[in-house]
């Protein structure tokens, strides 16, 4: 399924940050959910009105916008969360936990923040990037920052101040070769250092070494909190690249690790395609990794027409939502 257009960005059940600025630059974290949507899922398995797959998104102000955008009734209206998290320790009200259900959150602080079981599952749905984007065989074995999407400073001054090879934005078009394009850089670094959340994430679940980048502002320090707690590391920030991979080295390399990735796709609301599945039993060391590539390559005959129905089903989804999106946007102008 490609990327919507304005007009189908309107009705679009699954939301994320800048999506309606269809021809504008992307945020890397966010735009991760178009990604989830054309490798990973096929359709919804739990009923809402509005999704979100990714990011920082579960606040009261977003549940409400969220559904007054796609002119759901607020009192009654649903938004799932899959492996999202807080902004901040304050939770949510009780009405926005009245409108909002959790399908794993991102880190143990969004979790107690929000009282949830502790058996509630961890993870952000960053790390599951291995099973969607193969890492190259041969990494290129530069060093790279990532720089947030608000970054004010060119990248020549990045450079300067940091001693990388490549700095990169988290802003980029909004195209799918383009962010797999980018999730590869960061798989064949040598070591990231990330001003992205997102961008640091992918590294940790490619087992790239990096290091949080503070370029002078931290955006939301509760989400780079919340991620280091749910690998199990310090959320220690570095200036420069020589700083970056001796807390690295010397902290987090130690400590570092990243949850299960099955559990992760099981508590998803929406379908997962088979073969995803077992990349994730394999990650997770579940499955005998032969067998599993066995499976998968006798699979393969098949994976275009899966692929075909995958989409399929999806646009019909997508038709009926948009019918549904018209009727309600209908009503409350009448």
């Amino acid at each position: 399924m490609q990327p919507p257009d304005a007009a189908g960005a309107a009705y679009h059940p699954v939301r994320y940050w800048r999506q309606e600025d269809v021809a504008g630059p992307q945020n890397f974290g966010d735009y991760l959910t178009e990604l989830f949507l054309e490798e990973l899922f096929v359709l919804p398995s739990w009923p809402a009105d509005a999704y979100y797959l990714v990011g920082s998104v579960i606040r009261d102000q977003r549940i409400r916008r969220t559904l007054a955008e796609l002119h759901v009734d607020l009192d009654r209206g649903s938004v799932a969360f899959w492996g999202c998290g807080l902004r901040g320790p304050e939770g949510l009200s009780v009405e926005g936990r009245s409108r909002a259900t959790f399908f794993g959150v991102r880190g143990p602080l969004t979790r107690d923040a929000l009282a949830l079981p502790t058996d509630t599952v961890i993870g952000d749905p960053g790390l599951l990037l291995p099973l969607l984007v193969e890492k190259p065989s041969v990494g290129h074995g530069r060093t790279v920052c990532v720089t947030h999407f608000h970054e004010p400073r060119l990248p020549a001054d990045i450079k300067s101040q940091t001693g990388v090879d490549d700095v990169v934005s988290a802003a980029i078009p909004p195209l799918l070769p383009h962010l797999r394009e980018i999730i590869r850089l960061i798989a064949g670094a040598d070591f990231v250092l990330s001003g992205s959340l997102h961008a640091a994430i992918a590294a940790c679940a490619y087992g790239v070494p990096f290091a949080f980048f503070d370029s002078g502002h931290v955006d939301v320090p509760f989400k780079w909190d919340d991620f280091a707690a749910s690998i199990g590391i310090l959320p220690l920030f570095a200036r420069t690249l020589a700083e970056g991979r001796a807390i690295y080295g010397d902290v987090l390399a130690a400590t570092c690790r990243p949850p299960a990735l099955s559990p992760l796709l099981h508590a998803a609301p929406f379908q997962v395609l088979p073969d995803m599945l077992l990349r994730a039993l394999v990650h997770d060391g579940w499955c005998d990794a032969p067998a599993v590539a066995e499976a998968l390559a006798r699979m393969q005959p098949l994976a275009a027409a899966a692929k075909q129905t995958q989409r399929e089903a999806q646009d019909r989804w997508l038709d009926r939502e948009r019918l549904r999106f018209e009727a309600r946007r209908a009503a409350s102008a009448g």
